[in-house]
């Protein structure tokens, strides 16, 4: 049996993550502008209360995870890495590894081709976006049926793939691959998709063809398609049975890599779902939190409001970390907006300019906008379901005798390496 861990928030306030003692989720909001500490201040803290449950997070600056490696492997936790910024010094994540089914099929052709967040709210014409969807669709179901499947796969056929005009239709390079599917798997989805393409004429498959492509090449660069040619994937359900942790390590200027990591994201909690449902009482042997660092700046989720409200049935919790409150109503639209702000039953406002957040912020713990708005820099406003809000001063690593000693260790271990 599992004992809790601790989440450090302020300075004289570290709260359990206990649910049945504490009454509420763990979900947690943190609202802060650039530079504010929320890292510093809320994530380090974080890692240093763990020590019972796994955690999976997004890292922005490979120093942090460098530094907490050897101290989590110290306490005992299998430490994974995906490394995006840099894929050669990284575990394999393949998508291909994890579709199961038909419906996997169109969800990740439906994310790539959708991973532009300004598509939500284009008034263009949908068509060849959704013919797109329809022609990786078919390419993703035919490479699943083939030996030893892999989304590399999937990209080679579309790179390699031809047409030719065939009256009013098309004739292609991959018709006989098809047809022996269909031979093989006469009830294969991917026949139907790939018909759909398929009977288009030829300027108009040409232009799904571009459309597509324009898609994939923007997210798998040559060094993602050579980590995902490795053979290994990571097993996201490992968190679930035993102490891990996690880095994801990305690239904060390349924003290229969001709808990557977001896939990753939603293929570890679909994953993490599954291997829960399949327990006795529903619920992961050990709890797993999962941390986004600037959660609304990435890809949208199209199913995390859904995630969300369901995360503590299953033992899993979130950290989101946002700049502002107008960036999470951007990114996801305000309905869906407020359905992930109402089950982050932790809340932490650590100033920023965004008047709309701020007046949110206001109205929610009953102090005048300026109170807010003008807060002191190191300050901080908790509000927790069920109690008073509070305002204090943010955590303060330079004092934790833990953290002293975790950075003494780190710069000694980068002096060595200097030396050598």
């Amino acid at each position: 049996m599992y004992m809790e861990d601790k989440m450090p928030l302020a300075d004289g306030y570290t709260y359990s993550l206990d649910s049945s003692v504490t009454g509420i989720n763990n979900n947690a909001l943190i609202i802060g502008g650039s530079g504010c500490g929320k890292t510093w201040s809320i994530v380090e803290p974080r890692f240093l209360a763990t020590r019972h449950g796994s955690l999976i997070t997004v890292v922005s600056k490979v120093r942090i995870m460098r530094k907490y490696a050897g101290f989590f492997r110290n306490r005992g936790y299998k430490v994974r890495v995906i490394n995006f910024a840099n894929p050669g010094q990284s575990g394999c994540y393949d998508p291909m590894q994890y579709v199961k089914n038909d419906v996997d099929v169109f969800n990740l052709a439906e994310t790539i081709v959708m991973a532009d967040s300004r598509k939500q709210y284009s008034t263009a014409d949908p068509y060849f976006d959704n013919a797109a969807e329809s022609l990786l669709a078919g390419l993703i179901g035919l490479v699943r049926e083939m030996e030893d499947p892999c989304f590399a796969k999937v990209l080679d056929l579309l790179d390699g793939l031809k047409i030719k005009e065939d009256g009013s239709a098309i004739k292609t390079n991959l018709d006989l691959l098809f047809s022996r599917l269909k031979a093989e798997e006469p009830e294969s989805s991917a026949l139907a998709y790939w018909q759909t393409f398929r009977v288009n004429p030829f300027k108009t498959a040409a232009n799904i063809i571009s459309t597509l492509k324009a898609c994939t090449d923007k997210i798998f660069t040559s060094q993602i398609r050579e980590m995902m040619g490795r053979g290994w994937s990571v097993d996201f359900t490992e968190a679930g049975k035993r102490k891990t942790v996690l880095f994801v390590v990305v690239d904060a200027v390349h924003s290229e890599q969001h709808t990557l990591v977001n896939m990753f994201y939603n293929t570890a909690i679909q994953e993490l779902f599954n291997y829960a449902e399949n327990m006795p009482d529903g619920r992961l042997p050990v709890p797993v939190s999962i941390i986004w660092d600037d959660f609304a700046v990435g890809a949208r989720m199209e199913a995390f409001p859904q995630y969300i409200s369901i995360f503590r049935e299953k033992g899993i919790s979130a950290t989101l970390l946002l700049q502002s409150l107008s960036q999470l109503r951007s990114m996801y639209g305000n309905s869906a907006a407020v359905t992930i702000v109402n089950n982050c039953d932790t809340q932490v406002y650590m100033g920023g300019m965004d008047l709309d957040t701020a007046d949110e912020i206001s109205r929610r713990v009953n102090r005048p906008l300026e109170d807010v708005l003008y807060m002191p820099v190191g300050k901080l406003i908790i509000m927790r379901r069920g109690t008073l809000p509070v305002f204090a001063g943010r955590y303060n690593l330079n004092r934790d005798p833990l953290y002293q000693k975790v950075t003494k260790d780190y710069e000694s271990q980068i002096t060595g390496l200097k030396e050598k």
